[in-house]
């Protein structure tokens, strides 16, 4: 037990802190009460001086003073637990109070909770809100816990509150631009230039150079040289290494070389040396393309270049490739130009600087010092991506020859050999016509970037132009089984290096190669094209490259393959269409329209396929795809892609070539359509033989005759619509209509031969009906038209076969035999010294021998009957 003297010491000493306790709360008390009577009195004083005090949102209520006493003691004994729920309670009784949240502030930073600090903080300054520092310290904490949005707002309103203070103005930018919210950083940091004071040169130069990025990236790099060269101008003593790279870099970038090489020159003082050369005329000769590959190519290598330097540019891809890159456009004058050179570049300019130098003088024709790559070459895994920039100078001034060995040293190297520079390197290889070693680049480039469309395609046509057509068509085919070896995700392939990031001005040209999913030799329905769409181009472009090899090598079905494949993505809104034959005979434009309605997307499809092949190569493709199918007898086929063709706009540029094909191809496969595509092509072209040719071979059939009658009453001088229905006139026994007919073109062209026969056969016809009065009278006058004809027409087999059997059939068979007899005698090569012939005729031989073997069998002369059949028409 313990002793008694003990307990009653303990317990003096309680109640001996009980009363310090109440002591000290009581003092806080006072302090207070002190404080709110010392506010009070300042507010009165200020009303009666006319002055408005700024009005305090809340205060701590007089009961209310102990319990925050209690806490802020509790907090100092380090009884956090106990001061913050005392806090609350002041909370939970006086919400608009500052002074809890204060006390929990600095109980949350001791702690280390700084997610709960930041809302404190928050309501803190909300509660507030003419504390600067509050909200400053608020932006801090949302800023390192990455909530930028709020230290955003934090700093906005920090700033309202200070507007001398700038420096939270470019805070505020610097987190905006953070964001990616473009516009408010472009507005904070205008605002910025503007609110800076005269003697902050440094600070402008720094406020510039990030709006010139924020442009550069809006690409708006006009407003990003303008700011530049304002701010050089205004404070040229400040400008920077780093900011003349910036500068300098857009200047190049926007194609102002000129005006990037005086910045360079001026601003580090390097010496100019300007001489006048006189260049000699080039030489008007066409040489081996071997040798003047370099010398002739006036452009920067493209993938069309490519192509056409691979498969050449004409339709039967048979031009050599020294007509192609043959000198052309070359004017025998001689030019006179200034050659300006720099002394020496000094070894204090940064290499970045150098790097740029370089490029201007390459881009203005400007001689370049001695050793001047040699700083870059040196160390090419540190400065490759300026190599890369210099070689790409030299290509697009069609120097390959210099560009070849920087390429070559980045080649060698282990992080710059990556696909980009490869491709580069073979585009140089090509176009100096080292066909063997552009392959094997171009090869190397696929095996980094197996996905990369436009580099198969120039390596298939290397391939065909070396002889190697196999393998180029195996190239092309495992690009189909690389796509389905493949998962679903989409992938980014880098086509050119890393860039180091060695300063805020250069950017990364970083190209990629999406790889799609391969399914064109699919039945690729409406709803799933427009999904596929973007892979599905990058096939068709791949398959137009193997279609052009295949009709190149003459391999009929098997471009006829790929062409189907293509046109089955091309006109996919339709291929599937089973009674597609019946929307051809709509020729109501308002019902066409309607069919087209169930495809809304065709005109966003048709665009979208246009980057990609344009529609002349749409249409090569489908006329090639045509007469493939016709050779291999394809016919149904060929009518169905037609009518697809037919159905739909996309070739609506070559509608009238079309709608020939259409009327031939149903004129073929004797398609009820036919009359259909007639129609519509006497709306389009009606004023070439051809077109009537066809016209005339289709059936004559009542509708088509019912159709020319329309068109004489709405325009009865068309003269061949004269001549088919007179034609159709006599074919049904009309003969008067046809002779009315025949005598209204007559009228036109009395000089026709063929005319003046059509009317002796109408006579012929109507002096043989048996109700026919005076015949007499129309025998002589069918005469007389047959003779006019003979007359017209010439001595030939076919005018003394007409007139031959102009007589048998009117039965005067001694007259016949003598002209089927001519007929016999005649050179039947006469006709093809006819110099209005375009076409060689046949021979009549064997039409006369028949016929005159068929009179003496009839007039009992079988022997002679015999002789002729034996000598003219024995096979």
């Amino acid at each position: 037990m313990e002793e008694p003297e003990q307990i009653l010491q303990g317990e003096l000493e309680e109640e001996e802190e009980e009363e310090e306790d109440h002591g000290v709360t009581e003092k806080v008390n006072e302090f207070f009460t002190e404080l709110d009577i010392e506010q009070e009195q300042r507010r009165r004083r200020l009303r009666s001086e006319g002055i408005r005090a700024p009005r305090r949102r809340s205060v701590l209520p007089s009961h209310l003073h102990s319990v925050m006493g209690s806490a802020n003691l509790t907090l100092a004994r380090g009884d956090t637990s106990g001061a913050i729920e005392l806090c609350m309670e002041v909370i939970r009784q006086a919400p608009h109070v500052i002074e809890p949240f204060l006390t929990l502030a600095t109980i949350y930073e001791d702690l280390g909770k700084k997610e709960k600090l930041l809302q404190i903080l928050l309501i803190c300054a909300y509660l507030k809100q003419s504390d600067i520092n509050v909200w400053c310290k608020a932006a801090e904490l949302a800023i390192e816990l990455t909530q930028l949005h709020i230290g955003e707002q934090c700093f906005k309103k920090a700033y309202a509150l200070d507007k001398s203070n700038y420096s939270l103005l470019w805070r505020r930018a610097s987190i905006l631009q953070e964001m990616g919210q473009f516009k408010n950083a472009i507005d904070c940091y205008t605002a910025l230039r503007e609110c800076l004071p005269d003697g902050s040169g440094p600070d402008f130069i720094e406020v510039t150079k990030e709006l010139s990025r924020i442009y550069h990236q809006q690409l708006d790099d006009v407003k990003a040289i303008d700011l530049l060269q304002d701010s050089f101008d205004k404070y040229s003593d400040h400008f920077d290494d780093e900011a003349v790279n910036i500068l300098s870099e857009l200047l190049i970038s926007s194609r102002q070389f000129e005006n990037a090489f005086e910045l360079l020159t001026n601003y580090y003082e390097l010496s100019k040396d300007t001489t006048t050369t006189t260049t000699p005329p080039p030489p008007t000769s066409t040489a081996n393309a071997s040798t003047t590959a370099n010398a002739s190519t006036t452009e920067p290598f493209s993938i069309s270049t490519a192509l056409s330097l691979s498969m050449g540019a004409s339709d039967e891809l048979g031009q050599s490739i020294s007509e192609i890159t043959g000198l052309t456009g070359l004017t025998g004058e001689e030019s006179t130009q200034p050659k300006v050179t720099i002394d020496e570049i000094p070894e204090s300019v940064p290499v970045d600087i150098r790097a740029k130098l370089v490029v201007c003088m390459i881009q203005l024709k400007y001689i370049l010092p001695k050793n001047t790559l040699l700083a870059l070459t040196s160390f090419p895994e540190s400065y490759g991506d300026l190599i890369l920039d210099v070689a790409e100078a030299f290509m697009e001034n069609a120097e390959y020859s210099k560009a070849l060995p920087l390429l070559t040293t980045l080649t060698e190297t282990k992080e710059f050999s990556q696909a980009g520079v490869w491709l580069k390197h073979a585009e140089c290889l090509h176009m100096l016509n080292e066909l063997e070693p552009a392959a094997l680049s171009y090869s190397k480039v696929l095996s980094l970037a197996p996905h990369h469309t436009e580099t198969r395609m120039i390596l298939a046509s290397l391939y065909s132009q070396l002889g190697m057509t196999e393998d180029a068509l195996a190239l092309l085919d495992a690009e189909d089984n690389l796509y389905s070896s493949q998962d679903d995700e989409e992938t980014v392939l880098p086509m050119e290096p890393p860039v180091p990031q060695k300063s805020p001005a250069r950017a990364s040209k970083s190209k990629s190669s999406r790889r799609g999913t391969s399914s064109l030799k699919k039945s690729v329905t409406f709803a799933e094209s427009s999904e596929l769409a973007p892979a599905l181009s990058q096939d068709v472009r791949l398959l137009l490259t193997k279609f052009m090899l295949l009709v190149g090598e003459e391999r009929v079905k098997e471009y006829v393959d790929v062409g189907v494949e293509m046109l089955l993505f091309f006109f996919r809104q339709y291929y599937d269409i089973k009674d597609i034959r019946e929307y051809i005979g709509l020729s109501d434009k308002s019902i066409r329209m309607k069919l087209r309605k169930f495809f809304p997307d065709e005109d966003k499809s048709l665009k979208e396929q246009e980057k990609f092949i344009n529609v002349d190569e749409w249409w090569k493709v489908f006329y090639m795809t045509c007469k493939g199918l016709y050779k291999l007898g394809q016919y149904d086929s060929l009518i169905h892609l037609i009518f697809c063709a037919d159905i739909s706009k996309k070739l609506e540029a070559h509608r009238k070539e079309l709608l020939l094909l259409a009327s031939s191809a149903s004129l073929l496969t004797a398609d009820d359509s036919l009359f259909h595509f007639i129609r519509l092509l006497y709306f389009k072209k009606s004023d070439f033989p051809l077109f009537w040719n066809l016209f005339n071979c289709m059936a004559p059939l009542q509708r088509q005759h019912k159709f020319i009658l329309r068109q004489l009453i709405k325009n009865p001088s068309i003269m061949p619509l004269v001549r088919l229905s007179a034609n159709y006139s006599l074919l049904s026994s009309s003969y008067k209509f046809a002779l009315a007919q025949y005598e209204l073109a007559y009228r036109e062209d009395p000089n026709d031969h063929l005319l003046c026969l059509c009317i002796a056969v109408v006579y012929l016809q109507m002096v043989l009906q048996k109700h026919t009065l005076k015949k007499n009278t129309l025998v002589i006058q069918a005469v007389g038209f047959l003779h006019k004809y003979f007359n017209i027409r010439g001595p030939c087999q076919e005018s003394y076969y007409n007139v031959g059997r102009f007589f048998h059939q009117l039965g005067l068979l001694h007259i016949a035999c003598h002209y089927y007899k001519m007929v016999l005698s005649t050179d039947p090569d006469n006709l093809r010294h006819d110099s209005n012939a375009k076409m060689v005729y046949p021979s009549l031989t064997h039409e006369a021998a028949f016929n005159l073997g068929l009179i003496y069998n009839q007039s009992g002369n079988r022997p002679l009957a015999l002789h002729y059949m034996w000598h003219y028409c024995r096979i």
